[in-house]
């Protein structure tokens, strides 16, 4: 899907009663402005506490490219100012339909860039993954 569709759709999606997980940073084919509609409803399903974003993929959708894909992570960096709670990343290895594939280290150093907060990183790296996909407690308190 389409993030530039997610006005159209985000009244059927706020609707269900599952968590819904939307990847690449909203999945918008061509890269739209912090203020486009269907950036908007991204937002507003992020905020409901339904609804988890991937910061993953960019490379998919940017124009401007590696290594910063300065357009895609501005819609990453309003994200993660909003609600790092509710965000999660992932390299989107294997990479399919790239080739060359990026560098994941590069992928993960750029996460890095947009979230210098180590709390947040901790959050969007382990904790919020292991709230979504509920991962079991093991010895000693932790996920």
């Amino acid at each position: 899907m389409d993030g530039r569709e997610l006005e159209r759709d985000s009244l059927v999606l706020s609707r269900l009663t599952v968590p819904i997980v939307i990847d690449h940073v909203g999945k918008f084919l061509e890269p739209v402005a912090v203020d486009h509609t269907g950036f908007v409803a991204l937002r507003r399903l992020v905020a409901s506490g339904q609804c988890w974003v991937k910061l993953s993929g960019m490379y998919e959708t940017s124009k401007t490219g590696a290594p910063n894909y300065a357009d895609v992570s501005a819609l990453a960096s309003v994200l993660i100012a909003d609600a790092p709670h509710r965000l999660l990343w992932g390299s989107n290895w294997p990479h399919p339909n790239l080739q060359p594939p990026p560098d994941d280290f590069a992928l993960l150093a750029h996460f890095a860039s947009l979230v210098p907060d180590l709390t947040s990183r901790q959050q969007i790296l382990v904790d919020n993954p292991a709230e979504l996909y509920r991962f079991p407690l093991v010895s000693g308190g932790g996920r």
